[in-house]
C-alpha cells in the first residue's frame, strides 16, 4: 500500500467478500480481495481492479488425513492438485 500501517483508515474487516461486496454496495468503503470469488461481471455498482503494482499472496489448502470426500469435493481438489503440478 506504500504507507505505513498506522495511516490507514480500516473500518471494517471480513471473512466472506460477498459481505463486504454489500457493505461496498452501499457505499461504506473499498474492499481488496480477490478476483472472480463472486460474479461482478453484470453489476452496474461494483467492480474489480487490480493493484498496480500487483500484491502477491500465499495460498494454502489443508484438508484432515484420511478424510471422506463427496464426489464433488474429490472433484475439487483433483483439479486444484493438477492445476499445482503443472506449475
Amino acid at each position: 500500500m506504500r504507507r505505513d500501517f498506522s495511516e490507514l483508515n480500516i473500518a471494517a474487516t471480513y471473512n466472506l467478500l460477498y459481505n463486504a461486496s454489500i457493505m461496498v454496495r452501499k457505499g461504506l468503503g473499498i474492499a481488496l480481495g480477490l478476483d472472480r470469488l463472486i460474479n461482478v461481471s453484470n453489476d452496474p455498482e461494483i467492480c474489480f481492479r487490480p493493484c498496480n503494482p500487483a500484491l502477491p499472496v500465499a495460498l494454502y489448502f489443508a484438508w484432515r488425513k484420511q478424510n471422506l470426500f463427496s464426489p464433488a469435493a474429490q472433484a475439487f481438489l483433483g483439479m486444484i492438485l493438477d492445476r499445482f503440478k503443472a506449475s
